[in-house]
């Protein structure tokens, strides 16, 4: 399916649908309905037909296995500790997560992944 070139597509009543650009065949319908608009069509595209669902699998698959090894338990709790204590903060754009996160980092000595961020 990844050599096929998709688009979204205006289908009927103000629906969208996912078709092959080279045939024209409509390759997904929203299970018969269309999807309602176009971004949504090009989301569910991603998801279903560019990776979109397995890249998220993978990543709750390494993060799994990070929490796993030894201190990284801690870590993770006491980064998502700072993230929720620091929320008014992060909303105000005067700290960002990242931020947080180079500290933990150079706390611990250790690089956090971004799927680690990424499950926050």
């Amino acid at each position: 399916m990844k050599d096929k070139k998709l688009k979204a597509d205006y289908w009927k009543e103000g629906r969208y649908v996912i078709v092959d650009e080279n045939t024209g065949e409509i390759v997904d319908d929203a299970q018969g309905y269309g999807y309602k608009d176009k971004q949504r069509a090009v989301k569910a595209m991603w998801w279903k037909f560019n990776g979109g669902k397995e890249k998220k699998n993978n990543d709750k698959i390494s993060f799994n296995r990070w929490i796993k090894i030894d201190n990284n338990k801690e870590i993770f709790n006491k980064l998502s500790n700072i993230i929720e204590d620091n929320l008014k903060e992060i909303a105000r754009k005067e700290i960002t997560i990242n931020e947080i996160t180079k500290e933990i980092e150079n706390e611990y000595s250790i690089i956090i992944p971004k799927f680690v961020t990424n499950n926050l």
